[in-house]
């Protein structure tokens, strides 16, 4: 409401792949959905929704996915082979919010996702950790994104894979 009372043009809220599909027990993705759903409707012109999935990059934190896994001794996953994401370098994410920003007419609801998808498995097989199956636990499910709107909008396309 503030922005809208300001004459603030464009809205760029910074989200999360956890708000597409949040179960119950997900406060954050809830969170963020509320706000994603809240923004859309605030009549502000221009609102544009980023949708961050699986950052990696430098000064990550180690609780973050990623390094969790690199400093793993065993991978516990779903028998499944664990849920899929689509792991981000975080210049790609930052690439993104600078074409997104540059088309002034892109507004919605778009992932940064980065150029493959992989499950956590396979993050976990590729740094040389052992996995062990378990069962899926309440509220798993996949996180994998999908960069392809985002490309057709503004020909942005996600390049920096994730490395062993």
């Amino acid at each position: 409401a503030w922005a809208a009372g300001a004459g603030v043009q464009t809205f760029l809220f910074a989200s999360s792949g956890n708000a597409k599909d949040p179960p119950p027990d997900d406060l954050y993705g809830r969170w963020k959905r509320v706000s994603e759903e809240s923004l859309l409707k605030a009549g502000l012109p221009r609102v544009l929704v980023l949708r961050l999935h699986t950052l990696f990059g430098p000064g990550e934190r180690p609780e973050r996915l990623i390094p969790r896994l690199r400093a793993s001794a065993l991978v516990e996953l779903a028998a499944s082979d664990g849920v899929r994401v689509s792991p981000t370098h975080v210049e790609d994410a930052v690439e993104a919010f600078v074409r997104g920003l540059a088309h002034p007419k892109l507004a919605g609801i778009f992932d940064v996702a980065g150029p493959e998808t992989l499950t956590v498995g396979q993050i976990a097989r590729r740094f040389g950790k052992p996995v062990k199956p378990r069962p899926r636990l309440p509220g798993e499910r996949d996180l994998a994104g999908d960069p392809g709107p985002l490309f057709l909008a503004t020909g942005f396309r996600p390049s920096r894979r994730l490395e062993a």
